[in-house]
């Protein structure tokens, strides 16, 4: 479930089509740099209701995954 949410918000923010991602895709393949990522993560923080303060490490979509559903888990 946390994948399709956070492929949705990338899709949306990049202009990519979110069937395209797979949970090994890396942030340089979706074109993602540092400042998209500062602002996704408020986007996250957003839908998930979580701080994803202190984030770092992110190199793929499993990566997100994992980490948004472990402070979910902790919320």
């Amino acid at each position: 479930m946390e994948f399709e949410k956070i492929s949705a918000i990338i899709a949306k923010k990049m202009s990519i089509d979110a069937s395209t991602m797979t949970p090994e895709s890396t942030l340089l393949d979706l074109g993602i740099d540092s400042l998209d990522m500062a602002e996704l993560i408020m986007d996250f923080e957003d839908e998930f209701g979580i701080s994803l303060d202190g984030v770092t490490g992110i190199t793929n979509l499993a990566d997100m995954v994992k980490i948004v559903a472990e402070r979910k888990n902790n919320a």
